[in-house]
């Protein structure tokens, strides 16, 4: 055998390599001051409680009818419209706390102003 007959022979092994990049997106959320992170979402913060209400913006209540405060603590007295008979609701008058609301009889619908009544036409309708 010719001693440089290997060294002739060309060599049929190689390596290959593969660089494979993994790319992830995510989104961070990141509050305003006096704002917190709640899972995916600011809310405000209230550095105390708003007792009957709702915080929202830092360190303000907004709170429920009713209620009044800078924490929402204070209960409104609450006038009874329809008592004093001043509430302008033509058949039926129904007190809320801090408001009132009219309704009218059967056969009867609530006008627009949502004081008046209007008579239902029975034959128009059935």
């Amino acid at each position: 055998m010719d001693p440089f007959a290997h060294a002739m022979r060309p060599d049929r092994t190689f390596r290959s390599f593969v660089t494979v990049y993994a790319t992830e997106y995510f989104t961070d959320y990141e509050c305003c001051v006096g704002w917190n992170r709640i899972n995916d979402t600011c809310q405000a913060d209230c550095h105390f409680p708003c007792h009957h209400g709702l915080c929202v913006e830092t360190n303000v209540c907004e709170c429920d009818d009713g209620w009044e405060g800078a924490q929402c603590e204070h209960e409104i007295p609450d006038i009874d419209e329809c008592a004093r008979g001043d509430s302008g609701c033509a058949q039926n008058c129904h007190n809320t706390h801090g408001s009132y609301f009219c309704t009218c009889d059967a056969w009867y619908s609530l006008a627009a102003d949502e004081h008046n009544c209007t008579d239902i036409n029975e034959c128009v309708t059935n």
